[in-house]
């Protein structure tokens, strides 16, 4: 079969195509016929084994339940947390939720397309293929990478500090206000040391990541439960952290910033057996696309009845309260958040240590120095003033959204519509005027190499494939513009008028 050689690959180039004169046929087949599906249509042939080889990975393997586990964490936190207070009427709130759970799961589909196209399952790897391909922009690739994990570690961090900061200040209230020492930088310096031991774990298969993980969840479950008898009381009352946020956190920017999560492609490099997957394909190629896919189900089915608490708000009717669940819910709330920063800081990319730092964790037993001070500088973000917290919470809520969807509709166009596609020569039948020269190959290895690379059943599935993969690639194009223009390009035109606005 003809195919176009990556420019990753190794081996020698195939003969179909070397012989380029002005009687060959050009056939410009887009990028998207590896993207479309994890395997293409034709998985089942010979030439298909060595198609797909992801690197291994660096780090423990993960069973899939564990990667699922991993994959559906994220959406239970604090946009889920925040969903009862923002008021969003029912009109608007529930077509924006089952549009932003469905884009949510189209972007992850997008970053798991986009790594089998470069075949390797690393964000950076992907953003750098896209923007700066090739031999002689190593000094680039190595400014886009510092970057990229520059940007990864701001987010994490920032994420971790407010989830920190956030539990401080809904506890605070459950103590008498008699203590002599400010309860809440007491808190945060508590909670951090405790944090410690969890955060130091030496990747996300340890089991202290994964306990924690796990527990966060069941808090969080424990919260809709205490919630939901709130909200059947009309005892519900709105949550103090909804009056700290920024200007940009409202109904329809909360409902989007519920569905954010951190690019799964290093979960999925981290799958055990990911290699076998490859290599079998036909057997499991859409366990992990599914995988994606039903934790944004499952977390959006948790988050339901909390747009129908925003949409019909009940507040208290009197004073008199039969029960008190407020210090179940705090708990539950606070318990959720925390929970989750070990997951955070493990997967944030370590700082860029010196040679001396470096001997020195190496010469210990285990020694993660950039744990340590990202420890500490979460705990110094959480206890900013008030104003300073603001800006940094608008500032998260830009971040985490362009890094769900708008970056990987970015490297998804540039990959597709920008860089030139790959291209299949279809050698049509040679014809020589009287002013041509004669070939110089001896007529029968001419009429061998004739018969080998004009056969009409090759070029006939050749077209077939492509006029396949055409109403595929209007669905992905589709999606990924959508991303861009009304996503992205009319929520930044929102936010700057929000901003704007302000000012006046």
């Amino acid at each position: 079969m003809a195919a176009a050689t990556s420019p990753f690959s190794s081996g020698p180039p195939s003969p179909v195509l070397s012989p380029m004169d002005r009687s060959t046929a050009l056939v410009l087949v887009h990028d998207y016929d590896e993207p479309i599906s994890p395997i293409p249509d034709f998985a089942d042939e010979e030439e298909q084994d060595e198609l797909f080889e992801f690197p291994a990975p660096s780090g423990p393997q993960l069973s899939q339940m564990v990667v699922f586990i991993y994959l559906l964490a994220p959406l239970l936190k604090l946009g889920a947390l925040l969903l009862p207070n923002t008021e969003f009427s029912l009109k608007y709130g529930l077509p924006s939720f089952l549009f932003f759970a469905l884009l949510s799961a189209f972007a992850r589909q997008i970053w798991y397309n986009l790594a089998l196209y470069v075949r390797r399952p690393d964000m950076e790897y992907v953003i750098i293929d896209a923007l700066a391909r090739g031999r002689r922009k190593e000094t680039f690739k190595s400014i886009l990478s510092s970057t990229i994990r520059t940007g990864t570690r701001v987010l994490r961090l920032l994420t971790a500090a407010f989830y920190l900061r956030e539990a401080v200040h809904s506890l605070t209230p459950l103590f008498p206000s008699t203590i002599v020492v400010p309860t809440e930088h007491a808190l945060v310096i508590l909670f951090a040391v405790l944090l410690l031991p969890i955060s130091l774990a030496p990747s996300l298969a340890s089991r202290r990541i994964l306990y924690a993980t796990v527990l966060s969840i069941v808090c969080f479950l424990a919260w809709l439960g205490f919630t939901s008898a709130a909200y059947a009381s009309g005892t519900l009352q709105t949550s103090k952290a909804w009056l700290r946020v920024g200007l940009l956190w409202r109904g329809m920017t909360v409902t989007a910033f519920a569905f954010t999560s951190s690019p799964t492609l290093s979960l999925y490099a981290s799958t055990k057996g990911a290699m076998q997957i490859i290599a079998n394909p036909k057997k499991h190629r859409h366990y992990f696309r599914i995988s994606a896919s039903l934790s944004v189900a499952i977390g959006a089915a948790f988050m339901l009845p909390l747009v129908f608490f925003s949409a019909f708000p009940r507040r208290p009717e009197t004073l008199s309260k039969p029960y008190d669940l407020k210090p179940f819910i705090v708990s539950m709330y606070a318990a959720t958040l925390l929970l989750s920063v070990p997951f955070l800081l493990v997967t944030s990319p370590p700082l860029p240590l010196s040679e001396r730092l470096r001997r020195l964790a190496s010469s210990s037993n285990y020694l993660p120095i950039s744990r340590s001070i990202y420890i500490v500088v979460i705990a110094a973000v959480a206890m900013v003033p008030h104003d300073v917290s603001v800006i940094l919470s608008d500032l998260l809520m830009v971040s985490a959204l362009g890094s769900t969807y708008f970056l990987p509709a970015v490297v998804h166009v540039i990959m597709h519509q920008i860089k030139r596609p790959l291209s299949i020569v279809l050698p049509q039948t040679h014809t020589y005027s009287p002013l041509s020269s004669p070939p110089s190959t001896p007529l029968r290895q001419q009429h061998d190499q004739s018969e080998s690379v004009q056969d009409p059943l090759l070029q006939q599935k050749e077209r077939s494939l492509q006029r396949k993969q055409l109403r595929r690639r209007i669905v992905w194009d589709l999606g990924v513009w959508i991303l861009l223009i009304p996503v992205g390009g009319g929520g930044l035109v929102w936010m700057i008028g929000e901003v704007l606005g302000r000012d006046d």
